[in-house]
């Protein structure tokens, strides 16, 4: 009997000894994993990612606004056979313009004047400058100057119908013209300011 409480003794504290030694182990692969040692070498190589991940960021954006410009302008540009149409259209506007225009002098205040003949003789230039704008294009692609000469003339107009205070009629179509010729200057890069003074 008192063999085998001896012996249940020495096995209680081997169990004893062991549960110690995984005590200690377990504490000590805690201490170690969180100490300050390892807790700033953890933060350094979290950093490190943070910072990697941050640059890239910065070069992915940075490719996108360099992108962003080029995608505009070639929204923005204007085709060849876009312009063609909008120079038709402003030929053909002018045309009919020029019959009204005619027509509504002959109701204003310098009707049967000097004044009159130069007023006809400025809006028959004017359809004649669209005409000749757009069968250029047609043949060269090109009309800078062209542009630049019948805005000149849209300018003068401009003045002398608000100034002569003519029919609602009449201003709604030449709104109508300088809007289109607003169009076709803008796909050439040219300004048209106009002036009512």
């Amino acid at each position: 009997m008192l063999i085998a409480t001896a012996a249940y003794g020495v096995d209680l504290q081997k169990q004893l000894f062991w549960l110690k030694g995984v005590g200690y182990s377990r504490r000590a692969d805690f201490s170690e994993s969180q100490s300050p040692i390892h807790l700033h070498l953890g933060t350094k190589v979290l950093m490190k990612k943070h910072c990697a991940l941050f640059y890239c960021c910065i070069v992915v954006l940075a490719g996108f606004m360099s992108f962003a410009p080029i995608s505009v302008h070639a929204q923005k540009r204007v085709s060849d056979k876009d312009v063609e149409a909008l120079m038709k259209n402003l030929k053909e506007d002018s045309k009919s313009f020029r019959d009204n225009f005619d027509a509504a002098l002959k109701k204003s205040a310098i009707r049967r004047t000097s004044q009159e003949k130069d007023a006809k003789d400025l809006v028959a230039g004017f359809e004649k400058q669209t005409d000749s704008m757009f069968s250029d294009f047609k043949k060269t692609k090109r009309g800078d100057v062209a542009v630049e000469t019948t805005i000149s003339s849209a300018q003068q107009i401009e003045k002398l119908i608000y100034n002569l205070h003519l029919d609602q009629k009449t201003i709604s179509q030449w709104e109508k013209i300088r809007t289109e010729l607003d169009h076709v200057s803008s796909a050439f890069g040219i300004n048209a300011p106009y002036s009512r003074m």
